[in-house]
């Protein structure tokens, strides 16, 4: 089997060419991600009405900052966390609630680009994908975030190492419907070797993150971009790889 070499320009480019030919799915996905975000906020705000009506009193403090990136002053954020410590309970239960759906969701949003740069098309529905997906990328997310924080305690740089190497475990769990331990082997395989490349498309998104998130509705831009990038490498370094990796009966 040939092995093709992982290339930073080759994925940037695809990447921005399947955002271009793709843009009416791109805008739908997007705009059907915030849709539900907003639906699982208001839905969160009538169970914690109070709450929400003291946060919003103080949101003329933060105004240039809901749009843009910026960073937040100790007397803009002394207010809100006056009022979520006197909502103690509220503030935790509607935190977990909406981390949840919201993993969830950014879960899913990677499933529907896969989608996109695979068969150019996608459904709404794609943006959540079954439980049992969801809950295999939830537990291997905290064996990840496990052994990252491992890797931060030796050093910090293996941290990082570790990082690059389990990055595509979302995409193998998506693709063949792997198992926890399983995903994560299969990333640390197909980035073997990729090691300097792929801390060159890191630092490169990191760049245009902060380019992007310093204008106006930059992630508007940003977001779609970075994943598609992201499944534009996975599928350059899976065809390296996972032909050997059937995919499982769902």
């Amino acid at each position: 089997m040939e092995i093709k070499r992982f290339s930073i320009f080759a994925t940037f480019k695809h990447a921005f060419k399947t955002m271009i030919d793709n843009v009416g799915l791109v805008a739908v996905g997007m705009l059907a991600y915030a849709g539900i975000m907003l639906l699982l906020l208001a839905v969160l705000g009538l169970i914690n009405m109070t709450l929400v009506k003291e946060i919003f009193q103080h949101l003329p403090n933060l105004k240039g900052c809901l749009w843009t990136r910026c960073t937040l002053t100790e007397e803009q954020l002394s207010p809100i966390m006056m009022i979520l410590k006197g909502h103690l309970f509220a503030s935790i239960s509607s935190g977990i609630m909406f981390s949840f759906f919201a993993y969830w969701l950014q879960f899913g949003y990677t499933n529907y680009s896969l989608h996109v740069h695979d068969n150019n098309a996608a459904r709404i529905t794609d943006l959540l994908p079954d439980i049992t997906k969801l809950l295999k990328f939830m537990a291997a997310s905290m064996l990840f975030i496990l052994i990252f924080l491992g890797g931060l305690i030796l050093l910090v740089i293996p941290g990082f190492y570790f990082l690059l190497r389990f990055m595509f475990f979302p995409y193998v769990i998506l693709t063949h419907n792997a198992g926890v331990v399983e995903s994560l082997k299969s990333s640390w395989h197909m980035t073997r070797g990729y090691g300097w490349e792929l801390l060159g498309y890191f630092i490169l998104l990191i760049i245009i993150s902060t380019v992007l998130g310093w204008i106006p509705f930059g992630f508007l831009l940003y977001w779609p971009f970075s994943s598609l990038a992201s499944v534009c490498a996975y599928r350059q370094l899976s065809s390296n790889h996972l032909e050997q990796l059937e995919p499982k009966a769902e």
